[in-house]
């Protein structure tokens, strides 16, 4: 019978979530409170991304909307 260990990366102070997706890749994954109707907090980005990248990707079509999906956050 053989074991097989697979190791989860880490990264120090990070208190988001890491899923496996196959034996080479893992999703990484923020935190993020919806505090009320127009508030959200987040305390976590996934790692290895960059604030301003992520204002532009992420939050940005949540505020404005994009041509196929309306404003999430009003």
């Amino acid at each position: 019978m053989m074991c097989i260990y697979l190791q989860i990366p880490s990264f120090k102070n990070f208190r988001g979530t890491i899923e496996m997706i196959d034996n080479e890749r893992y999703v990484t994954n923020g935190e993020i409170s919806i505090l009320d109707d127009q508030t959200i907090e987040i305390t976590e980005l996934p790692v290895r991304t960059w604030t301003q990248t992520y204002k532009e990707s992420v939050l940005e079509p949540m505020l404005q909307g994009t041509d196929k999906t309306p404003a999430f956050i009003t």
